[in-house]
């Protein structure tokens, strides 16, 4: 960048001006573009050593952008993997649930056309201690009694320990079929609430791990698994996991043949 000419030298070469003092504006005035001119250059320089400093490092940069690539992919997948994992199970347990509410919801039709509308307070009867049935409350609605009288013999039939069918009622001919419907119900609402708490965007990973890991603990969880595996062995569940799974597998394997072979030239 030039300078302009500075005020003192365009008084001083003004017609009629003091010739030593125009001289003297002149000379200060070139000495100032020399200096202008000597930093521009110093710039130049400056500018061009950090370019070759850029690029004497660009071999090394390069390869830890492949790195971080890398990385990044192999991360990537893994979150991909995890998601469509998490997605499969989850679509597993709503089916499961659905599957074990059409259950449930066929044997109360065979109650209601036995009993009718009072089934549950008939099977209560069967299955509970007079003193032991819940009465209704004040003001409470029929629909809501039932609803808690169903939890009550829910209760009553289940384990909640093993997640089955009490004995006392598993071995018996007419007890059996109220229990079939219990554990019907027990389990849907098991993997319900399994599909409530996983669904929760923001569990950290170790309480993600703490679910899954009770949830496979239970006698619903191990149903639903040996469901999914069964439906795997009938082809009916080929999907992204397993070719995502497969894939990864084969680049472990391959890359252990590279090491492997890099070895015996070492």
């Amino acid at each position: 960048m030039s300078l302009g000419y500075s005020k003192e030298f365009n008084d001083a070469t003004r017609p009629g001006y003091d010739p030593d003092a125009a001289e003297s504006a002149m000379r200060r005035q070139k000495d100032a573009q020399e200096i202008e001119g000597q930093q521009a250059f110093q710039r130049q320089l400056s500018g061009a050593s950090a370019d070759a400093g850029e690029l004497s490092r660009g071999p090394g940069a390069a390869r830890q952008i492949a790195e971080d690539t890398a990385r990044d992919g192999e991360k990537e997948r893994k979150e991909r993997t995890d998601r469509a994992v998490l997605l499969d199970t989850l679509n597993s347990a709503q089916e499961f649930a659905d599957r074990r509410a059409a259950d449930a919801a066929a044997l109360e039709d065979v109650f209601e056309a036995r009993f009718g509308d009072a089934w549950r307070e008939e099977i209560a009867l069967r299955v509970m201690d007079a003193d032991d049935i819940p009465e209704r409350r004040p003001g409470e609605s029929i629909e809501d009694y039932r609803e808690r009288l169903t939890d009550e013999l829910i209760e009553q039939i289940i384990d909640p320990e093993t997640g089955q069918i009490r004995p006392e009622y598993a071995n018996d001919p007419e007890m059996s079929e109220y229990a079939e419907w219990a554990l019907a119900r027990h389990q849907e609402r098991e993997a319900r609430a399994y599909i409530e708490r996983r669904s929760d965007p923001n569990l950290t990973p170790e309480e993600q791990r703490t679910i899954d890991e009770k949830f496979a603990a239970t006698a619903t969880g191990n149903e639903i698994r040996q469901a999914a595996q069964e439906a795997a062995r009938d082809g009916e569940n080929v999907n992204e996991i397993e070719r995502e799974t497969d894939s990864r597998n084969d680049n472990v394997t391959q890359q252990a043949s590279l090491e492997a072979g890099a070895n015996s030239f070492g």
